[in-house]
């Protein structure tokens, strides 16, 4: 954590710490960076997705989660349950005959 705020402070942040805390607080709404993001380490290895992410989101509020935003949700189309589709009983591959003296059919042909 100490490199990251030096390396932020040496990029020119005014307050390395607000930048880092902001991430945090961006991080914790989002379940994706919360699985990513276990140690101080992880966050100083992906900040810079992370700070990336939330400027993202800030430019484009479409982007947003619903809990984002204050206008109110739409509402939840239920789910259509899983029907599976009815199986087709496939006629079973005829063998092609090439009509040997063993075929049944030709010794009766030739018997006949």
């Amino acid at each position: 954590m100490a490199n990251l705020l030096d390396r932020l402070a040496a990029n020119g942040s005014e307050s390395p710490m607000a930048l880092v805390l902001e991430a945090i607080a961006y991080l914790s709404e989002r379940d994706f960076w919360l699985r990513q993001v276990m140690a101080g380490r992880d966050l100083a290895k992906r900040f810079d997705r992370i700070r990336n992410d939330m400027l993202v989101d800030q430019a484009c509020p479409a982007r947003r989660r619903v809990s984002d935003t204050s206008e109110p949700a739409e509402p939840d189309i239920p789910a259509q349950p899983w029907i599976p589709k009815p199986v087709e009983a496939k006629a079973a591959p005829v063998p092609v005959c090439r009509h040997h003296g063993s075929c049944e059919h030709v010794k009766a042909a030739l018997a006949g």
